[in-house]
């Protein structure tokens, strides 16, 4: 069993059993070790310290799309539930992960495309199926 596996947030009877023969090699190979396992050896064979960085990473992303959620909210005049839809707009805009976005608008990087996204969530307009920018975007970039 791959020690990844073991983080389903489901405790089915597979994942279960998954987790018995997880335990179980851990303690085989502790018992023909000659030493104590370090806890760094036993995170390892469980797989945890990937799962923090996991957890690590997800949190400092989350972080600077927050940041920037409130950037937004203040610099163009609307509430958080909007401001985080004009993120997600100037993403798909720009064709990139939130996050990137998010870390562009902190850098002051895209204002064009984040002037668009506004219009389009406050009038509450699908976004473009295609990415494309309207004409008057494109212009105000120039």
């Amino acid at each position: 069993m791959d020690p990844r596996d073991h983080h389903s947030h489901e405790l089915t009877d597979d994942a279960l059993a998954g987790e018995i023969a997880l335990l179980g090699e851990l303690m085989a190979a502790a018992a023909i070790t000659p030493r104590r396992l370090t806890g760094a050896e036993i995170d390892d064979a469980l797989g945890l310290r990937d799962h923090a960085d996991d957890v690590r990473e997800r949190l400092g992303a989350q972080a600077v799309i927050e940041r920037a959620t409130g950037y937004v909210a203040e610099t163009r005049g609307v509430d958080m539930a909007q401001a985080r839809g004009v993120l997600r707009e100037a993403a798909a805009e720009a064709g990139i992960e939130e996050v990137d976005a998010a870390r562009a608008v902190l850098e002051g990087l895209l204002p064009a495309v984040l002037a668009v996204a506004t219009t389009r969530v406050r009038r509450n307009c699908p976004p473009s199926p295609t990415g494309a920018r309207p004409d008057s975007a494109r212009e105000r970039e120039r």
